[in-house]
């Protein structure tokens, strides 16, 4: 099962243009996003090994909490900040989903870096 995620609410810089449906939508499946032991998980990855996966598990997790959706109790969320350095990071080592997400992120104007 997956959801998807519309991240315009997450955007700082309120910006609430309307943009093209496949711009507003990255699916992430839900199944690892509200659970705890597979957040924590993934969290691992990124923090021991660097995973992509990991990487871009722990960011949208942030990503998610910043547009007010409730996380299992206990998850660590990183900041926007890491949570866009591991986007990029996930990315250059060629993970789809990261390149997808900041293409999101960039389409609504919620991307201040260059990628």
């Amino acid at each position: 099962m997956t959801f998807t995620c519309a991240l315009m609410a997450a955007c700082t810089s309120g910006n609430k243009q309307v943009v093209d449906e496949e711009d507003m939508a990255v699916d992430i499946p839900a199944s690892i996003v509200y659970n705890f032991d597979s957040i924590y998980h993934y969290e691992m990855l990124a923090f021991k090994q660097n995973d992509p996966k990991g990487l871009f598990i722990t960011a949208s997790v942030a990503y998610l909490q910043a547009q007010g959706d409730s996380l299992p109790e206990g998850v660590y969320v990183v900041s926007l900040g890491e949570a866009d350095t591991m986007l990029m990071i996930a990315a250059d080592k060629g993970y789809q989903p990261a390149k997808d997400l900041i293409h999101c992120l960039q389409a609504n104007n919620c991307w201040h870096h260059e990628y």
